[in-house]
């Protein structure tokens, strides 16, 4: 059976807790807090950050043995997943049906030949036609690394692909349909998950992102290289066609809160667009000028970004932000956490981070 790890830590207002303290699965969640105090290893306060009309109250969780590295989140109907593990330990998955309690079913992925897979996992999405995961990572002899399962409790198996690159996000379109993006403008599709095949997606810069878009019909991937930033769209995922945009520097992430597409840039500015098309550049005040690295939205218009300062929302389709936290240093989420990925599913913003934790935070309105 899997292993499960109950939440190690919670941040309550500015209640302060240990966020890293390791506890064995066998012991009782129910520890004082003076011994969790004594034992811990690193501090951390959060705060509530006001919002009218909603409130972000992120509350963090450790998972126990989780490698640092690449993280990607997934939440289709009622689970979670994150997948990651940098390129010399063993790949990692983890589910959860709350953000909070997660279980790892790394050791029920099957390569072929059998043995440790010593591969980083990128990103992770759910077909909800065909009830098939899909994780994608980085190259094992020569090809990237795929694995699918149609139960992500029990297997997870190895599938075959041509491409020589690392592939960096995958995304479905709920309807029976895989898209794979990656480095050196690589492109592949699937309709089972199991079967790829490579596609053109018009440009040699790395692609970071592919968002599946239903308001627009359009499948949205976004990159660059340098001072470039590179954005394609489809409308069935084989032809795709260069969007103009007057972005300064490479995309690293995109998202759709309901009204809008925004798209997060390495010098802290960001792209908009309302049909995936046509893309304005945005100074986004209140957001810091250092590297973003994700950002996601729900459908009511609220946008969750990172930085490598922090947490920062909009609730104007990204023309602007606002700090999620308490000013300065307060605000660097928590600890050490590298922010690598943020999704929203079931009322609730989902952030994970290259230490191996995992923050959730209520979006209520």
């Amino acid at each position: 059976m899997p292993t499960v790890y109950p939440p190690v830590a919670r941040a309550f207002d500015s209640v302060t807790l240990p966020v890293d303290l390791e506890i064995d699965a066998a012991q009782s969640v129910n520890i004082p807090l003076q011994t969790l105090a004594d034992a811990l290893k690193r501090l951390q306060t959060m705060h509530v950050a006001n919002f009218a009309p909603v409130e972000l109250n992120p509350s963090f969780y450790s998972i126990r043995g989780a490698s640092p590295g690449k993280l990607s989140l997934a939440f289709p109907s009622d689970l979670w997943c994150v997948v990651g593990g940098p390129g010399s330990t063993t790949a990692e998955i983890y589910i959860s049906t709350s953000g909070e309690l997660w279980e790892s079913v790394s050791g029920l992925i099957t390569n072929t030949p059998p043995g440790p897979v010593l591969i980083g996992l990128n990103a992770v999405a759910h077909d909800e036609t065909l009830g098939v995961w899909v994780a994608v990572g980085d190259p094992e002899g020569g090809d990237a690394y795929i694995v699918s399962s149609s139960s992500p409790q029990s297997a997870w198996t190895e599938r075959a692909t041509t491409v020589n690159a690392s592939l960096r996000s995958v995304a479905s379109n709920g309807a029976g349909v895989f898209v794979a993006v990656g480095d050196g403008g690589v492109l592949i599709r699937s309709v089972d998950g199991t079967t790829w095949t490579t596609g053109a997606s018009g440009t040699g810069n790395d692609l970071r992102k592919v968002v599946w878009v239903g308001a627009l019909s359009k499948w949205i991937a976004v990159g660059g290289l340098g001072p470039t930033a590179r954005i394609i769209w489809s409308a069935d995922g084989i032809a795709w066609t260069i969007a103009t945009n007057p972005g300064t520097a490479a995309c690293h992430d995109v998202a759709w809160d309901g009204t809008a597409l925004c798209a997060t840039l390495v010098n802290g500015t960001v792209l908009t667009s309302t049909n995936g098309t046509s893309w304005t550049l945005v100074a986004a005040p209140g957001y810091p000028a250092f590297a973003s690295v994700a950002i996601a939205g729900d459908p009511s218009g609220v946008l969750l970004a990172s930085a490598l300062v922090g947490l920062y929302a909009s609730f104007d389709h990204g023309a602007s932000f606002q700090s999620v936290g308490s000013a300065g240093a307060a605000n660097n989420v928590y600890g050490t956490m590298d922010v690598q990925a943020i999704a929203f599913g079931n009322g609730r913003f989902v952030i994970a981070g290259g230490t191996g934790s995992v923050g959730v935070g209520l979006r209520r309105g």
